[in-house]
């Protein structure tokens, strides 16, 4: 019987690949005060009369999330994410933390 040369996979190491950011979005809430309360979400899913997210709020101010905002996810355990249903009507805005402009600087 012959020998048989087996060679290494060319799979990429999964240790040393380039991490994609994850979707983040900053929700401002309306809580009938002046100041909104802010929920950084990690996932978004749209109904019909609710706006459906995993994330967790935050009591930072809304520059310094989106300035931080890699930092605020990373440093947060797994059991501070929950999952939370807002009606559209307490929703005062919902930005993208992760859409940059290419044409600005």
């Amino acid at each position: 019987m012959t020998d048989i040369l087996v060679q290494t996979s060319n799979l990429p190491d999964l240790n040393k690949m380039a991490t994609t950011n994850k979707p983040s979005y900053l929700i401002a809430l309306d809580n009938g005060k002046k100041a909104s309360a802010l929920f950084l979400a990690t996932k978004l899913d749209e109904g019909a009369q609710f706006l459906k997210c995993v994330g967790f709020y935050t009591l930072s101010s809304e520059d310094a999330v989106v300035e931080n905002y890699p930092t605020f996810i990373s440093e947060k355990l797994a059991t501070d994410f929950v999952e939370m249903q807002f009606p559209y009507s307490r929703i005062v805005s919902v930005r993208s933390l992760v859409y940059r402009h290419k044409g600005g600087k």
